[in-house]
């Protein structure tokens, strides 16, 4: 209620005004988002749903090429589980999770593993390829495909009003540079 507003902006020492501000930033950009941006946000979406798309996948990594090698052999064989595996012989923090890793956004993934990831099958277990110094074991569970709901426009719209203040802030620094180069010549010319 506004009594508590007002207790709590003299034990903080600000002002009403400012503790305003403060509480609806947040709207008042989401609003301005909304207003500037929402037209675009379909075709930004668009561009960039291979990298919002995501999977859930299992990961077994191993130093030696040839354990890895032998891993994966058993796993195809079925003489043993993947999960079995992850649990008792990866040397990575998904030994917990069975090696299950997601969901996660393909485009936050080591390009490599995206990269077999997207061509891979579900349920199919990849060889091992080398990825940062490791032979890694790879199977995608399942695929979850981005959709436009309302949370991901607002996401969407959040992202371009990000990038256009990237931009602003560059040709504002840019230009500064620029006039401080100009300042430069024009000193040692005089």
């Amino acid at each position: 209620d506004e009594e508590s507003i007002q207790e709590w902006c003299v034990k903080k020492r600000i002002t009403e005004e400012h503790f305003r501000d403060v509480a609806l930033k947040k709207a008042r950009e989401s609003e301005y988002c909304k207003e500037r941006f929402d037209s675009k946000a379909d075709s930004h979406f668009l561009k960039r749903k291979n990298d919002l798309d995501g999977v859930v996948y299992s990961l077994i990594k191993k130093q030696n090429v040839f354990q890895a090698r032998e891993l994966y052999l058993r796993i195809v064989e079925k003489e043993s589980t993947f999960e079995d595996i992850a649990a008792n012989f990866t040397e990575g923090a998904e030994k917990i999770t069975l090696g299950r890793i997601g969901p996660a956004a393909l485009g936050s993934i080591n390009p490599a593993i995206r990269e077999v990831l997207r061509n891979s099958k579900v349920g199919e277990t990849q060889p091992p390829i080398q990825i940062d110094g490791y032979f890694m074991i790879l199977r995608v569970e399942f695929y979850t495909p981005a959709k436009l709901d309302d949370a991901m426009r607002g996401r969407m719209r959040e992202e371009l009003f990000s990038n256009w203040i990237r931009s602003n802030v560059t040709e504002i620094r840019n230009r500064l540079l620029k006039s401080k180069e100009s300042n430069s010549d024009l000193r040692e010319k005089l």
